[in-house]
């Protein structure tokens, strides 16, 4: 999820029977190679090193846009990080980048391609390299000749008669986005291409980790995001939930339901996830620098008119913590978004984790934490081992100023946080200032606004015009979507007529 600078499940009627055998084939060989990974899985590993990364955009989903930019895009791009914030960190506390989303649409040399010219660009600039990886939102248009994915008997239904998906609803802005439909997670032709892709990339890894442990830099990887806010979407035109075929394929129907419809979907999109962590295993990917993407809490965004599960795709919290990879989860820092994800954490023993993607800021216009130090400090002291931070450079020049999450990412006290990180000192977690409010904060003061205003005014002429400038101000600021300027004319208000 970000803003509209960061750009933007087919129906089945049964797999052939030589599909289900290869995917039988492949899963039982996975079973019979995987248990030395599963078992270093459970190990309880130390990390080395903490990753402080900055997401690079590598594919732009835009008709006839190319998919990647040129190597020397990304290059310079890490140049700017890395001038600006003035220090690389060491083997403890690392400086990098994430580049992403390598997709089930592009070709298997495109990917391929990527990850060689990250590896290669994180030798030159003394950086730190992880990749992320889109598990089913852009796989459309696949310049893989084999590619089966496009056709109905994987399209996700809005409903137990198979009605198809007519396009993925994304509300990563005040704009839904449509983008690909859903796939079904679970049907045969899908899976087979997870299988194919993630062990491509495992192997790809494999080659290059061993390219930097043989120079004495195995502390460049940091890692691979298997996910990108993993859920079973919503459908665009409609807004229905999906998942129907995949509970189809488990054997519910309309006529057999399943008990809980929303356990069962997020069942099916861990299984998912797993799929993706397990394969890149296979192809030689350390387990251990895996993480998922998920998005559970409110990021300040998306719609209220459905179930918190529906909102959430089916991302339960539960679904992050599993043998097969570390938990990632979005993180804007709306409310107790922190609060929450710590609690999870803990219930799970405290695992090592990665913000997977997130800033300093709501994606509403709110502000999160009160300083960017306060940010990563309740990332890395509690137990964060990677910070994928979003949004450096989108929209180029122009909107380094403008855009609320470059503001939020590249301010000058945001830039002193990196270095205070990457210097290995303490980082200090503030308390939030009456100005950090949630969505939730403020919607509860305009209502206090609105129950004791008529009191206050009490029919006094000089009153009633003072309420009048004041709530044009703070309706102005709602209109242009300025929530800071809102919250702060809603304190003042209230001050006013509760003294």
């Amino acid at each position: 999820m970000i803003s509209k600078q960061m750009e933007e499940h087919p129906r089945s009627f049964g797999v052939p029977k030589l599909l289900r055998l290869m995917v039988l084939a492949i899963s039982i060989a996975a079973l019979l190679r995987a248990e030395p990974a599963e078992a270093q899985q459970r190990k309880a590993i130390q990390p080395n090193t903490r990753y402080l990364l900055f997401q690079i955009f590598t594919s732009d989903r835009k008709p006839g846009v190319g998919v990647f930019p040129p190597s020397g895009h990304i290059e310079s791009t890490v140049q700017d990080i890395t001038a600006r914030i003035g220090t690389k960190g060491d083997k403890k506390n690392k400086l990098g980048i994430c580049l992403g989303p390598l997709t089930l649409g592009d070709s298997e040399e495109e990917v391929c391609k990527i990850i060689r010219e990250g590896f290669d660009i994180a030798k030159k600039n003394d950086v730190a390299i992880a990749f992320h990886i889109d598990d089913q939102m852009f796989w459309e248009n696949s310049k893989d000749k084999r590619d089966t994915l496009n056709s109905r008997a994987n399209i996700e239904w809005t409903d137990w008669n198979g009605t198809t998906s007519t396009g993925r609803r994304l509300d990563w802005s005040e704009h839904p986005t449509k983008v690909a439909p859903p796939l079904c997670v679970n049907s045969g032709a899908v899976q087979v291409a997870v299988t194919a892709r993630a062990q491509l990339i495992g192997h790809e890894l494999k080659k290059q980790i061993a390219n930097l442990r043989r120079e004495g830099k195995e502390h460049l990887y940091a890692g691979v995001i298997a996910g990108w806010e993993s859920m079973i979407g919503a459908d665009f035109a409609t807004g229905k939930h999906t998942g129907y075929h995949a509970l189809s394929n488990k054997g519910f129907s309309a006529a057999n339901p399943p008990t809980r419809i929303d356990l069962e979907l997020s069942q099916l999109l861990k299984q998912f996830i797993e799929l993706w962590a397990k394969q890149l295993v296979e192809g030689g990917a350390p387990p251990d620098k895996i993480f998922c993407h998920i998005a559970f809490t409110p990021q300040g965004l998306g719609r209220t008119d459905v179930k918190v599960t529906e909102r959430m795709g089916f991302a339960a919290p539960d679904i992050a913590f599993s043998k097969w990879y570390q938990p990632g989860f979005s993180l804007y820092p709306e409310g107790n978004t922190l609060e929450v994800i710590r609690e999870h954490l803990q219930k799970h023993g405290a695992p090592h984790w990665a913000m997977s993607e997130g800033t300093n800021v709501v994606p509403n216009g709110m502000p999160g934490e009160p300083t960017m130090e306060s940010y990563l400090g309740k990332l890395f002291n509690h137990g964060a081992v990677t910070a994928n931070i979003y949004s450096w450079g989108i929209g180029g020049n122009a909107e380094r100023e403008r855009n609320i999450f470059r503001r939020a990412t590249e301010n000058p006290e945001a830039l002193s946080a990196y270095r205070k990180f990457l210097k290995g000192e303490s980082l200090v977690e503030a308390q939030k200032t009456s100005a950090a409010s949630s969505s939730e904060q403020l919607r509860a003061k305009i209502d206090r606004v609105q129950r004791q205003l008529p009191a206050w005014v009490n029919g006094r002429p000089e009153r009633m015009q003072t309420a009048k400038l004041m709530m044009e101000r703070l309706e102005g600021a709602l209109k242009s979507n300025n929530f800071q300027q809102a919250d702060a004319a809603a304190d003042e208000f209230l001050k006013l007529i509760t003294r």
